[in-house]
């Protein structure tokens, strides 16, 4: 862990195929820092998820935003997968 890491607390919200893969609806999470694109990842890893970060929209804290954004402490994210319908 390098001197500028630090560790946060984050809420994941998962919906429709990401819930079903997850068997969880939402979880609190205590990682290190990082962006978005890297909690998505650990949590692919973690539980084997099928859809690729490219299928996938999220939210920060009721924001949509790019993947690149830096997580903070006390986050509410949200990962919405592609629905259908019709």
């Amino acid at each position: 862990m390098s001197a500028q890491s630090k560790t946060i607390t984050v809420t994941i919200r998962y919906f429709a195929l990401l819930r079903e893969e997850t068997g969880k609806a939402c979880e609190t999470l205590t990682l290190e820092q990082g962006t978005l694109a890297d909690l998505y990842k650990h949590l692919q890893e973690r539980y084997k998820l099928s859809l690729p970060i490219e299928a996938i929209r999220a939210a920060v804290n009721n924001r949509f935003c790019s993947w690149q954004t830096d997580l903070g402490d006390g986050a509410e994210i949200v990962f919405v997968p592609p629905v259908a319908g019709g």
